[in-house]
């Protein structure tokens, strides 16, 4: 099983995010061209999967979360219990960037870590029908922190304050897979 990191949609976001910081403006257009790249497309099939815990989140739902996220709730309840961490996030986007470059400096002894860790804890049956395992890195669309959908594992670059050190998000990372 090959591993690979999907890292696309973050500087977009990010700078979408903190260009609406400082001017205090939300480029809907903008926000929309991200929305629709495509590991946004995987959140929104992961989020519009049927028999989803909770509910799903649509694109429009989604665009409305990011240009209101602190001007009002939402009756989607995903969307209302990601508002208060997001809040935080967007609150300490800045101070939160060098953990979003710590993690997402991925180095070929990063993927090696990963692969020994997957290989010591799984039998090569259970990874034999995956070629190829996606992880992507994204401003999340919903409230999870990380899931599974496919062959693609999604961690929410918002909640990454969480691992204190590259080596706790490696570790955690092979544990997912």
């Amino acid at each position: 099983m090959k591993i690979k990191f999907n890292l696309d949609c973050i500087k977009p976001m990010i700078d979408w995010l903190l260009e609406s910081k400082k001017n205090n403006v939300r480029d809907e257009n903008k926000l929309r061209e991200i929305l629709n790249l495509p590991d946004y497309k995987i959140e929104f099939a992961r989020y519009g999967s049927p028999n989803i815990p909770v509910c799903g989140i649509n694109l429009e739902e989604a665009v409305d979360f990011f240009l209101n996220f602190d001007k009002k709730d939402f009756k989607n309840e995903r969307l209302q219990y990601k508002k208060e961490s997001f809040l935080t996030f967007y609150n300490e986007i800045e101070k939160r960037l060098k953990k979003i470059n710590m993690i997402t400096s991925i180095s070929e002894h990063d993927y090696d870590v990963i692969e020994t860790l997957v290989k010591n804890s799984l039998p090569d049956e259970a990874t034999k029908d995956i070629p190829e395992l996606n992880i992507i890195l994204i401003v999340s669309i919903g409230n999870s922190m990380g899931w599974p959908y496919d062959h693609y594992i999604d961690y929410d670059i918002a909640n990454l304050n969480m691992f204190e050190t590259m080596e706790d998000f490696l570790h955690v990372t092979a544990h997912e897979i």
